[in-house]
């Protein structure tokens, strides 16, 4: 496949967590494989980063010339021009204007956005989900996706097995491992926390009651254990609240977690983003995720952090 400036191009733009930046650019590399497209990588500006203009994805992973013969281009740096006109859900072009209203009125409006721009934006959804299952191309010549739209594809493994940290990264990767992991079976916790105040997602209804919820981890964590022969383990934790890692350590005993600060309130989800160990916690989480031999993940409705961890876990638990 020829990589020129003539070539069309599947653009991916994603600025929310690092899990779902991933999925997000895993389905725009299907797309492109499918429809012979190059893939333009753009996570700027980046939550992890407080410079905007940068590019989160090079900071983070070494950068491939392609992937599984798909050609890859990444900006260092991205203007704002481009950054403006990349926010804009898996369209052509030709449909800038309408997406831009109907982004910008349900942003105001929300729960009050006219039916008829719901309808425009659950339309455009189902459009963009056949359109890459399908790998159907189009006329345009340039597409951007901006969204992980809720499905994963056997087939985006190739990417995710490409994926290769800064060597910075991986070598706290490595040395966390060698120091905790050696020679024992390794069970991997993703335990994500939603509290009653958070804006209503699918995690809610998981965590209605923590107390509850907690006690319920508790007892499958008990019955992985039992499953393991001599008690040669080590609870390997990634978690972004501070309440269920101090409830965690306080009944279990081997157990490890890669130093991070929390939120001390609980109005947002995730560890805190701008701090100066954000974006190396969250690299180095996923990454040790991926080394568990037994991993599990609450709330059962998941969150794409942890499904990088289950591709490469010997068994996944939800």
């Amino acid at each position: 496949m020829k990589n020129n400036k003539h070539q069309k191009e599947v653009i991916s733009r994603r600025n929310a967590g690092l899990g779902d930046n991933l999925f997000a650019t895993a389905h725009a590399w299907y797309y492109a494989k499918k429809t012979n497209r190059k893939l333009v990588i753009s996570w700027a500006p980046s939550m992890y980063l407080n410079d905007k203009s940068a590019n989160g994805f090079p900071y983070f992973f070494e950068v491939p010339e392609s992937i599984d013969h798909v050609p890859i281009k990444v900006e260092n740096k991205v203007g704002a021009y481009q950054r403006f006109i990349r926010r804009l859900p898996l369209i052509p072009y030709k449909f800038f204007l309408p997406a831009l209203f109907a982004e910008a009125v349900h942003k105001i409006f929300r729960k009050k956005t006219p039916g008829f721009l719901l309808q425009f934006m659950d339309n455009r959804r189902k459009w963009s989900i056949d359109l890459i299952k399908n790998g159907t191309d189009i006329k345009n010549k340039t597409m951007i996706f901006n969204s992980h739209y809720g499905f994963l594809l056997s087939e985006t493994k190739p990417f995710f097995d490409a994926l290769k940290l800064q060597p910075q990264f991986q070598a706290l990767v490595d040395n966390f491992a060698e120091q905790h992991f050696k020679n024992k079976t390794v069970i991997g916790l993703h335990i994500k926390y939603y509290d009653k105040t958070m804006p209503k997602s699918n995690h809610t209804q998981h965590w209605l009651d923590p107390q509850v919820s907690l006690n319920q981890i508790k007892e499958k964590i008990t019955e992985i254990i039992s499953r393991i022969e001599k008690g040669n383990y080590i609870i390997y934790l990634a978690t972004d609240s501070a309440i269920v890692q101090d409830f965690l350590k306080e009944h279990f005993e081997n157990i490890v977690s890669f130093s991070k600060e929390f939120k001390i309130e609980f109005t947002k989800s995730q560890h805190l983003k701008l701090t100066d160990n954000a974006v190396t916690a969250a690299l180095v989480e996923m990454f040790l995720l991926a080394k568990s031999d037994i991993l599990y993940r609450f709330p059962p409705s998941g969150s794409w952090f942890s499904h990088y961890g289950s591709l490469y876990a010997k068994e996944t638990v939800i």
